[in-house]
């Protein structure tokens, strides 16, 4: 008997909280469909670094290359919003924020950065992915360093004020709320010197597919699909206990994706 998924692909875009040197809640969606029997193609074009306008283009250029059928579905997590992203010599020049991206200095947040353009071009990309492929977003939520009313709060000027009243209504709504709260479990005492910061444990990202995933599918995360990830969770921090460890960790990064199409 065919299952009603099956033929189906699904595309994962984000940022580290997407693809990280860790399993993400993308990965383990993927077990979690692997384990259940579901023949459902999981591609997982999360970067790490990326702005939402950058998750705009890989999204355009996922449906470039794949094209995109009404049998697909989305997966998108937005992330925060004061990224740059620029693409040059075949690569985004990712970084996270631009305050402490290596690629931009203070004389270019001096003269380019904005909250004002940080309003504008990241609900414009949200927009555009939204009118663009609205029939088969599945899944939708924000990420590390989105809050709208926090983000508010930092609106000074009358034009800043001003600019978030227009746009603040278009700024899709997300269908979970953990990581966009930051109110999650991290590896604070095991990787001291993330450059990134705050990303969610491999269990913080369990109870997120737990609590916001496996429903959309109907599913529970069963034993077998929790007990692999424990064991990478209890592995990660008995091996990061020094730098060396937490280096081991990093260059593992490609076991844990090997769902990418990249």
């Amino acid at each position: 008997m065919e299952n009603k998924y099956d033929m189906k692909r699904i595309f994962i875009f984000g940022c580290s909280f997407t693809k990280y040197h860790w399993p993400t809640w993308a990965d383990i969606m993927t077990k979690l469909l692997q384990d259940h029997n579901v023949s459902i193609e999981c591609i997982n074009l999360g970067r790490a670094g990326l702005g939402n306008v950058g998750i705009m283009h890989e999204i355009f250029k996922a449906d470039i290359k794949y094209n995109f059928t009404n049998n697909d579905e989305l997966f998108i997590m937005w992330t925060s919003w004061s990224r740059e992203d620029r693409y040059r010599n075949g690569d985004w020049l990712v970084g996270g924020n631009v305050s402490i991206n290596e690629h931009y200095n203070d004389e270019f947040i001096k003269h380019h950065w904005s909250i004002e353009n940080d309003i504008i071009k990241n609900v414009t990309a949200m927009i555009s992915i939204n009118k663009s492929f609205a029939d088969i977003i599945r899944f939708q939520c924000h990420a590390s360093g989105f809050n709208l009313e926090n983000f508010k709060e930092q609106c000074k000027t009358k034009e800043e004020k001003e600019l978030f009243d227009i746009y603040y209504h278009y700024v899709p709504k997300s269908l979970a709320t953990d990581f966009e709260e930051l109110e999650y479990e991290m590896y604070t005492n095991f990787f001291p010197n993330d450059p990134y910061e705050k990303h969610p444990t491999v269990m913080a990202h369990l109870k997120f597919v737990e609590k916001h995933i496996a429903p959309l599918f109907n599913l529970n995360v069963e034993e077998i699909t929790s007990r692999k990830f424990l064991s990478i969770d209890e592995w990660i921090k008995t091996k990061a206990t020094d730098k060396e460890g937490q280096d081991k960790v990093y260059d593992l990064w490609k076991s844990w994706h090997k769902t990418s199409q990249d």
